[in-house]
């Protein structure tokens, strides 16, 4: 379930100070994120070079998952075509990649409908 939605560049710096000093390499990852990889067939490379881009994170989305645990989605646009999404847990120190992939979407468009739908279900 989505509880949050950041879009406003100053939410998004609070959440992202708190990975500025972690680098991708002492990131725990979570067997699903191993076997995200595989079957979305993501090159974990690219993945690594796009995790310390934090000026390309433009939407983070919490969410509190089926076991009650939060996690956030970060979404960094690379291009006006592609984006990529790297989920991260901050229950452990250090955090816990969870999944990643990349999506090849216009990522305005799909802010854009997130956003609207957010609204419309989190007033009801």
């Amino acid at each position: 379930m989505i509880e949050q939605i950041l879009d406003k560049k100053e939410d998004i710096k609070l959440i992202i100070n708190k990975l500025k000093n972690i680098s991708f390499k002492e990131l725990i990852k979570h067997s699903h994120y191993e076997y995200s990889l595989l079957e979305k067939n993501t090159d974990e490379k690219s993945i690594e070079e796009t995790y310390p881009k934090f000026d390309l994170i433009k939407l983070i989305k919490k969410r509190v998952r089926p076991n009650n645990k939060v996690s956030y989605d970060f979404y960094y646009e690379l291009n006006e075509e592609t984006f990529v999404i790297i989920v991260l847990s901050f229950q452990t120190s250090p955090p816990t990649i969870i999944n990643c992939f990349h999506a090849k979407r216009n990522f305005k468009k799909f802010k854009e409908n997130l956003l609207k739908y957010y609204k419309k279900f989190s007033q009801d």
